[in-house]
């Protein structure tokens, strides 16, 4: 059964969401690679067109006013990926202040594909990267992967794109990220229990608990990371922190899942060092 809007429990749910998972920069863009359309899954395609119009609908109601992101699929237009890379000065962490470097590449077919050694390999610096096809700008189409996501987390990723287009906020991105995440997710959980959808609504429920759960974490790991860092060679330092992962069980899940195929030691170098607080390192698919 839902929880009335004004019972304890309800309350509890939402403030807990905001308060706990602020601080969280858990990018909820999807991780699938390019793809062209293809022509036998034009009913999922049309599906999931018209999610997305419900979700910009519901987000209107909320004060998310609905922006071009995902608008359209790649039956409509073509696809475009983007590369993130997000750079630190190795043996620091962004955690009073911005990362140091941050850009991203895009690319719309094969043979713009980019070897990801050819534009991070900076010395000195530890790199984290990220690439999908769903963010907040207009160029951003639903493809195949998007509409194979569950559906709890194409909710979620329309809501979070709208919520980053200018309309709404036109913060440093540092700030907004943190600040749209878990709006997204609690804006999630309330497009299920409108819809009386009891299923989805449990499922986005208990992912936002996970977000919970990955913010406290990444936030005791942080602060158990920066004196590290302050007071070992970068080198050591990195296989220091490594070794805490057993300690932030969510956290862990999440990295072992994105490096997975690397090697651990090359994998320390992007252990979040780059990352405000660590949190983004939950957030992307290492390719």
């Amino acid at each position: 059964m839902f929880p009335s809007d004004d019972s304890p429990r309800y309350r509890l749910s939402a403030f807990a969401g905001i308060v706990a998972a602020i601080s969280v920069v858990l990018s909820l863009s999807s991780c699938s690679t390019f793809q062209p359309a293809d022509t036998g899954t034009d009913t999922q395609l049309r599906q999931t067109a018209g999610l997305v119009d419900d979700v910009k609908a519901f987000g209107k109601t909320l004060g998310i006013e609905p922006t071009p992101a995902l608008s359209r699929t790649s039956q409509e237009g073509p696809a475009l990926s983007m590369l993130w890379l997000w750079m630190q000065r190795a043996g620091t962490l962004a955690l009073h202040k911005p990362i140091d470097i941050h850009t991203a590449i895009g690319f719309s077919a094969e043979k713009e594909r980019l070897k990801v050694e050819q534009v991070y390999r900076v010395d000195g610096y530890s790199v984290y990267y990220r690439q999908g096809n769903e963010f907040a700008d207009s160029r951003s189409v639903a493809t195949i992967g998007f509409a194979a996501q569950p559906i709890v987390r194409r909710v979620m990723v329309v809501l979070h794109e709208d919520l980053h287009g200018d309309v709404n906020f036109a913060l440093p991105w540092e700030v907004e990220e943190a600040i749209v995440t878990p709006l997204g997710s609690l804006s999630a959980v309330a497009y299920f229990r409108q819809k009386g959808d009891e299923a989805n609504w449990q499922n986005a429920v208990e992912s936002l608990s996970v977000e919970r759960k990955l913010s406290r974490e990444l936030n005791a790991l942080a602060a158990e990371a920066e004196p590290i860092f302050a007071s070992l060679p970068a080198e050591d330092a990195k296989q220091r922190v490594l070794e805490l992962l057993s300690r932030y069980p969510t956290y862990r899940r999440q990295f072992e899942r994105q490096i997975q195929g690397r090697r651990a030691r090359r994998a320390g170098a992007d252990l979040k060092a780059p990352h405000r607080r660590l949190e983004n390192s939950a957030a992307g698919c290492d390719r």
